[in-house]
């Protein structure tokens, strides 16, 4: 390829996925990164209250890292003080304009002044960092190793195989992060949920760390 060529190609994928600072929530506080959204499934359909949504995220800070971002929404609200026993007190007029009555404590929510109180189910969140790079005895982080630079200017970015190896091991993170997030007993191997595979197989059409993931041959 040529420096043009070059040249080109690194002004299109800078278009296309900007270098840019992303906030994702996570259980108890929000991650800050600098990343892009692969894509996002969800099993959300017009008559469930509750569903799940699973984002993977790709880093752009050159350490070849994947987020794996879940969330499990609900617009269920509850009668404050049933046998439910879920769900955060909140009035009538902060409900979610979708919110839907549970069917066993039934909650009358619409025919409700705006200061009625009842008990919202709220969404929860949950991230994984997927980080295939090789750790020492401690459990650090061994940097990747780069490019001496002869002039004496800072070190060159790592090179592509380098980079390719350590795409390819954050990427079957990814899939075994996604193995074990679905239930299972204890003594199962694991499998991909229904979105977790959509998931897989969409973003491995055009991510080839993903796409070598699914194609880990092993012996027997």
């Amino acid at each position: 390829m040529s420096a043009e060529s070059t040249e080109a190609a690194a002004v299109t994928a800078a278009a296309i996925h900007p270098v840019r600072l992303v906030r994702v929530q996570d259980a108890d506080r929000i991650r800050e990164f600098y990343g892009y959204m692969m894509h996002r499934v969800s099993t959300e359909v017009a008559h469930k209250p509750q569903w799940l949504e699973i984002e993977l995220w790709k880093f752009t800070d050159g350490t070849c890292r994947y987020l794996l971002h879940f969330t499990g929404r609900s617009v269920l609200v509850h009668t404050p003080d049933s046998d439910c026993n879920t769900g955060i007190p909140i009035p009538a007029s902060g409900l979610h304009p979708d919110s839907e009555s549970c069917r066993r404590c039934r909650p009358d929510f619409r025919n409700a002044g705006p200061d009625d109180i009842f008990e919202a189910e709220t969404d929860r969140h949950k991230i994984e960092v997927c980080d295939g790079r090789p750790k020492d005895e401690a459990g650090a982080v061994i940097p990747l190793p780069r490019a001496e630079s002869e002039s004496g200017e800072p070190p060159l970015a790592c090179d592509e195989e380098v980079q390719r190896a350590a795409w390819r091991a954050s990427a079957r993170e990814v899939i075994r992060v996604l193995r074990e997030s679905w239930h299972r007993k204890p003594e199962a191997a694991g499998t991909l949920s229904a979105p977790a595979q959509r998931l897989v197989d969409t973003v491995a059409r055009y991510d080839d760390a993903i796409l070598a993931a699914t194609q880990v041959v092993e012996k027997l």
